[in-house]
């Protein structure tokens, strides 16, 4: 099974590059009839076999609550309401491709694997495939050499990679360069070079994607997970990792000096101390004019327009270009909150597995919340389509790896009669390569 989720993490990856992402029917692509083949296909085995049970209870009850209220808006809206501006139909692909296969896809990789060894299996593999990818884009769109996988770069020359969105792509690199990380630092001998490689073109890349909300993710996202994750970081590992990244970042500078690429993202600077609309490259009047729209009905603020009313109202032409606004537009604060719900669900639920997990097995844990979290700070700066679909393939695989971890802690032996129970430490995590504790 591990072999057919990382065949389809790489489908779902750099399908549409291969031109392997063929649509059967609207909304139903080669992608979503695999996609379905397999979760039906765990499901059959599950009820034959019983050898899983349900998990992940908060995270699938929240999804699934965003999933039916976004349904409801658009029954009221399709035939109740009956506007005749609402695209009925490209909102019911978007419900289903954009919340419903995503959903799908957290459950195929969060039941996909049973055994601990195949997950981590697994998720060594997508990395490896997100890896290599990042390397197939710095040497084909610097032609060194031309290798004509991806096509040539729009909007200024920004690095799109397989993604073929620089903002998106710039999402997807903020949300796997702590798994790359780790990788590097549990690699050895040439896969440690290798990983090193691409660690090094994943920072030349995400830097000439040239999206800023990206880079303000890695940041933001970086001081929210040390304080989240405080009491299993050490101070010492957050210095030599600050010092990593000033290194790293400057060689990564001087090498988009030299081949000519420094005025792709030092453009991204122009206009930061004009106006706000030139500071957001627009973005503030968009938001602007969609806070408008919703004052002139201040209800809206609580149920939202509808799924997909944005889209098909003739007062914008624009995205919104922050998931957060897009989802108040259109489901209102009942919708944001189940979507902001499903996120805190899936970082309370991966802190709490750091603490019965062994050090050892602690950092993809939290490469992937320094990642997560990283992605929903950019995410204020941009929505998301198809990075979606890797979003919650990579959160399922982590996710199971905290499950199979904390099934796997042996209970606290009982302790004397009359005496408290003895709670058992929590062991700090030093990762190997950014030193450790003096002996």
């Amino acid at each position: 099974m591990q072999y057919l989720l990382a065949a389809f993490f790489f489908l779902i990856y750099a399908g549409d590059t291969f031109g392997l992402a063929v649509g059967i029917a609207p909304g139903l692509s080669l992608k979503n009839l695999l996609l379905y083949l397999v979760l039906t296909g765990i499901f059959i085995n599950t009820a034959v076999v019983r050898n899983r049970k349900l998990e992940l209870t908060g995270v699938l009850v929240m999804f699934s609550l965003l999933i039916a209220y976004a349904l409801v808006t658009w029954i009221v809206l399709t035939f109740i309401a009956r506007d005749p501006d609402y695209l009925a139909k490209a909102a019911f692909i978007k419900l289903k491709s954009g919340l419903g296969d995503q959903l799908m896809t957290l459950l195929m990789f969060f039941y996909g694997c049973l055994a601990l060894k195949d997950t981590k299996w697994l998720l060594r593999a997508i990395i490896w495939i997100a890896v290599i990818g990042n390397v197939v884009t710095v040497i084909d769109t610097m032609n060194i050499p031309d290798l004509g996988i991806l096509p040539v770069p729009r909007k200024g020359g920004r690095f799109e990679g397989f993604l073929g969105q620089p903002n998106e792509y710039g999402q997807f690199l903020a949300l796997f360069l702590p798994a790359f990380i780790v990788l590097f630092m549990e690699s050895r001998k040439w896969q440690r070079w290798l990983a090193g490689l691409g660690l090094f073109a994943s920072a030349i890349a995400l830097v000439l994607t040239g999206s800023r909300g990206a880079w303000v993710g890695v940041v933001g996202g970086a001081v929210l997970g040390c304080f989240y994750m405080r009491q299993y970081i050490p101070a010492q590992t957050v210095v030599r990792a600050v010092m990593g990244t000033v290194v790293v970042g400057s060689l990564v500078l001087v090498v988009t000096y030299l081949t000519g690429y420094a005025d792709l993202y030092l453009s991204r600077f122009e206009g930061i101390g004009g106006t706000p609309h030139t500071a957001t490259a627009g973005r503030s009047s968009i938001w602007r004019n969609a806070i408008k729209y919703m004052l002139e009905n201040p209800l809206s603020f609580i149920t939202g327009y509808g799924f997909y009313a944005y889209e098909s109202s003739r007062n914008f032409r624009l995205s919104t270009h922050n998931i957060y606004l897009w989802y108040l537009y259109n489901l209102g604060v009942i919708g944001l909150s189940l979507f902001v719900g499903v996120f805190a669900r899936v970082l309370s639920t991966a802190r709490k597995a750091l603490a019965d997990a062994p050090p050892e097995q602690r950092p993809h844990i939290m490469g992937m919340l320094f990642g997560v979290l990283a992605f929903l700070v950019s995410s204020f700066f941009s929505d998301f389509h198809n990075v979606g679909y890797l979003l919650w393939a990579y959160i399922g695989i982590v996710m199971r790896i905290a499950m199979q971890l904390k099934s796997a802690v042996p209970e606290q032996a009982a302790a004397p009669a009359g005496e408290a129970p003895v709670p058992r430490p929590v062991p700090e995590w030093r990762p190997r390569g950014l030193g450790s504790a003096s002996r």
